[in-house]
């Protein structure tokens, strides 16, 4: 049960925004929901195009915001990682598990990869904070880098949630026919398999009709009447799709902004960005 108390000090925009989150992709969060309840370690592959950036971020929102979890990005496409060298990858993810958490410098980085991977490994076991590990632009990497780090992963024990998520924007590479990225989810699910997600490109008047009537909708709060007018429920519905015009995501967020009279373009960036 939330308490009242806290629920209370949310500012208002952060309380329209945790709703707002909870709009789409709910086949995706069901099945990523059922894997958590499995295991506490869970990975997952989305599938997207560079330019899609607020429907990518809104996924990744919809799926991690139960766990809270520590995200830590990583842009495989910059230059600091154009050299294809793991090493500096699992020095990197050191830094942000190991040496951010701790006050003390810590003991200086071992030369044999291995010994990183150990390290990083016991650091993430022993942390009671959840993780996430978002890796952008996997497709710019070579199959023997992305091995390196599938193994990276395959070798993880947890006892907090850790999430590893590759962003795949189909770019190059020819190695997805080599990697099994399953659609679905059942009782023989290995956690070391990585779960294939798309993203939700349009909404529909169905999307916004149950969204509007669950418990993530503040709409209530700011207009008592939609608990007890259906009529009232559908005029909301379908002035946020005709505003919308497409159903497309950003279309939506703006017109859904508009509803709760606030401006859309002050509150774009928080879904441009993951943190």
């Amino acid at each position: 049960m939330v308490n009242r108390n806290l629920a209370d000090k949310i500012p208002r925009d952060k309380k329209i925004e945790d709703g707002i989150i909870c709009l789409n992709h709910s086949i995706q969060h069901q099945s990523f929901k059922y894997l958590t309840n499995r295991s506490n370690k869970v990975g997952i592959r989305i599938k997207t195009k560079r330019h899609i950036c607020i429907p990518l971020v809104w996924l990744v929102k919809r799926l991690l915001k139960p766990y809270e979890p520590i995200l830590i990005l990583f842009e495989l496409d910059t230059w600091k990682y154009r050299s294809n060298e793991f090493k500096e990858l699992l020095v990197d993810i050191y830094e942000h598990i190991i040496v951010k958490k701790e006050v003390k410098k810590c003991a200086k980085l071992p030369e044999d990869t291995n010994e990183i991977v150990k390290l990083i490994s016991k650091a993430i076991q022993q942390d009671e904070r959840n993780i996430a590990l978002l890796f952008l632009n996997v497709d710019s990497k070579p199959k023997e880098y992305l091995d390196k780090l599938k193994s990276f992963w395959d070798g993880l024990k947890t006892h907090s949630y850790v999430f590893m998520l590759w962003v795949d924007y189909e770019d190059n590479n020819d190695w997805r026919s080599v990697y099994n990225f399953p659609k679905k989810v059942n009782d023989s699910w290995d956690s070391n398999t990585l779960l294939d997600l798309d993203i939700q490109d349009t909404f529909d008047i169905e999307d916004i009709k149950f969204w509007v009537k669950s418990d993530y909708c503040y709409f209530n709060q700011n207009f008592p009447d939609l608990i007890y007018s259906e009529t009232a429920i559908e005029n909301i519905i379908n002035i946020i799709l005709d505003d919308s015009q497409t159903g497309e995501p950003e279309a939506i967020l703006r017109a859904i902004y508009q509803q709760y009279q606030l401006d859309w373009e002050s509150n774009r960036k928080k879904w441009q960005n993951f943190q």
